[in-house]
């Protein structure tokens, strides 16, 4: 599609705002990435995921912003693999990519943030930032009782 209209934009839209709904009718442990890379780095974070794709042997259905880097990879769980284990390795997955990400020059999240899902990644991709960010949380909140186990 070519958004070269309002109508055809809304469309354009419209497949982007359901795309991981659509995602999930087909698997529902569909879980979804988010990194950001520069936009001259896109082919190379899309081929990487492709790589991952094979390796794994799984399918990673991508949508994203390629006008802002934001890549959304969501690995889908082979029918061979039980959910317990399908956590573990999906969030492998995710965490190849976001690293990879990094390595090109972009971020492990582009606009979701990093929560406890990634905070290992932020120390291992932004080691002085983690750190400084720990002692910022450390003066707000020395006991650890605001939002506990987060970063900040």
């Amino acid at each position: 599609f070519v958004a070269d209209n309002r109508t055809n934009s809304e469309k354009l839209w419209r497949i982007r705002r359901n795309w991981l709904e659509g995602i999930k009718a087909f698997d529902p442990y569909a879980p979804t990435g988010d990194v950001v890379v520069p936009t001259d780095k896109i082919p190379q974070i899309m081929q990487y995921i492709s790589e991952i794709s094979a390796e794994y042997k799984v399918q990673i259905p991508v949508a994203g912003h390629a006008a802002d880097g934001n890549v959304h990879p969501a690995p889908m769980k082979p029918e061979k693999i039980s959910p317990l284990e399908w956590k573990d390795l999906s969030e492998e997955i995710l965490d190849k990519i976001a690293l990879k990400a990094a390595s090109l020059g972009g971020a492990i999240s582009g606009e979701h943030g990093v929560g406890f899902i990634k905070k290992d990644l932020l120390k291992k991709t932004k080691p002085d930032q983690y750190v400084f960010m720990k002692k910022v949380k450390n003066i707000f909140d020395p006991t650890g009782i605001m939002n506990p186990g987060k970063l900040y």
